[in-house]
């Protein structure tokens, strides 16, 4: 029976073991993932050219993305089918970064972000946080405000709203304090009859 309860406790503490492997090698997933993204901008730095060449990108594959990098509860809700956009997918993605980059230092511990093929052949995708929201005055000039509300950064918002602009598409954001923000982005997605941008 000695030799039974032994085995038996060592098969759980492997059961444990291999689930902090498991857990470390997502997290090593999400590190190689952005080490890959910064690289690529670098590259492209480095080369001279801030705007990589565009293509097409699938915008669920971005959100996904996303989600391996974000380590806040982010919760995924996307369109069953491939949403194509003609585009740059990194400057998609940093846009994307920075937005959820700010709901957390507004306290948010849930991002939801969802994604949905409309009419007209468009995407709208849409980004809702559960932080300390925004007064009205801040979200009304939230575009060119040349400042975080900590007063150390604020370009961010600006340039996510210069990629959506870039991609053909538009944002606007929903927010009051206390009741988080809600950032709502419209793509026009790529036809397949149109030249790559």
């Amino acid at each position: 029976m000695g030799n039974l309860q032994a085995a038996h406790d060592i098969a759980s503490l492997l059961t444990v073991s291999n689930g902090y492997r498991q857990q470390a090698e997502a997290m090593l997933a999400k590190a190689r993932l952005a080490d890959e993204r910064a690289m690529e901008l670098c590259r492209n730095m480095l080369a001279g050219n801030l705007q990589p060449a565009a293509g097409v990108f699938d915008l669920n594959v971005i959100v996904k993305e996303l989600a391996m990098m974000q380590s806040v509860g982010l919760s995924l809700d996307c369109h069953d089918e491939a949403l194509p956009v003609a585009g740059e997918a990194l400057g998609m993605l940093r846009a994307l970064l920075n937005l959820c980059m700010n709901a957390k230092k507004a306290g948010a511990d849930e991002i939801r972000v969802t994604t949905e093929r409309l009419g007209g052949n468009n995407a709208r995708m849409v980004i809702n946080d559960n932080g300390s929201g925004m007064a009205p005055d801040v979200v009304m000039k939230l575009w060119d405000l040349p400042m975080s509300q900590d007063g150390l950064h604020g370009r961010g918002l600006p340039i996510v709203k210069k990629t959506i602009d870039g991609l053909g598409g538009v944002i606007n954001v929903r927010s009051a304090p206390g009741q988080g923000a809600t950032f709502t982005i419209c793509l026009p997605l790529w036809d397949k009859g149109t030249p790559d941008a």
